[in-house]
């Protein structure tokens, strides 16, 4: 080889470790993971679902596939091409502890899940499809069992108030954007509600609190003056979890995905 030949080829070789060593520089400066994010939605299976002749079974289902809808679009926005190797989104639909709920139902809403981080990267997408099956097939079953009688006397009420206090902690990802779907009418009322919590004037139902001021005849002046409300949870401090609550009643006029209020 002739001396300028192999100043030419120690030239190129060079050249070639140079971007070499870049491609590696480049690849250890890798692009962070989009931020996770973290969808529960709780659902208050009580006589609620018996208003307007079982019209709100509907409703509820319409609102739970606008947010797995919701879910899925964030994840293709993540990752256009839907193969959601670098992603690790949760979701999953939880029913509210209450009595009369079949007990089966608490073992069948296990399978309205979604954990992509849990999946090996090349199964991801496959999860993902396969989850949208699952929950337009079980979704009806389970509010179909649901309705256990025609008459709200036989329901007892959805204890949102428990699930705040005892199992939140559990659901939330200190990772994750967390967001908290609640369908339900707001009453916080249950039969029997001399065997609830309570804590001066502060109570876990709002039943409670009318059948202390029932009597009153200034019963308004009462509860002012009393500093009357509900009992806070004692398990889930807000702030450290810094999400968004979404209850849904209250969202008539807006997406089911906008907020009604939250907590940073």
């Amino acid at each position: 080889m002739s001396r300028i030949g192999l100043i030419a080829f120690i030239s190129l070789l060079a050249l070639s470790c140079n971007e070499f060593q870049q491609a590696v520089k480049e690849a250890k400066n890798e692009i962070p993971p989009p931020p996770k994010n973290n969808y529960i939605v709780l659902l208050d299976l009580s006589d609620r679902i018996l208003a307007n002749n079982q019209q709100q079974v509907a409703k509820d289902l319409t609102v739970i596939r606008n947010i797995y809808g919701l879910f899925k679009s964030n994840l293709n926005k993540k990752d256009p091409s839907h193969l959601y190797y670098g992603l690790n989104d949760k979701l999953k639909i939880l029913i509210a502890p209450q009595k009369t709920t079949p007990g089966k139902l608490y073992e069948q809403s296990g399978l309205l899940r979604v954990d992509i981080a849990a999946e090996q990267p090349e199964k991801k997408a496959k999860l993902v499809k396969e989850s949208e099956k699952n929950f337009n097939t079980i979704l009806p079953e389970v509010y179909k069992q649901a309705l256990v009688s025609k008459h709200s006397s036989d329901y007892t009420g959805a204890d949102i108030w428990k699930y705040f206090n005892e199992d939140l902690t559990d659901d939330l990802d200190t990772n994750a954007d967390n967001t908290l779907f609640i369908l339900t009418d707001g009453y916080m009322d249950f039969e029997k509600s001399e065997d609830r919590p309570s804590m001066n004037n502060r109570y876990t139902s709002c039943a409670q609190i009318i059948n202390h001021l029932k009597t009153f005849p200034d019963w308004n002046t009462k509860f002012e003056k009393g500093d009357f409300g509900l009992m806070p949870v004692t398990k889930v401090a807000v702030e450290p979890w810094g999400s968004t609550v979404v209850i849904w009643p209250f969202l008539a006029r807006r997406k089911p995905w906008e907020p009604s209020f939250t907590s940073k």
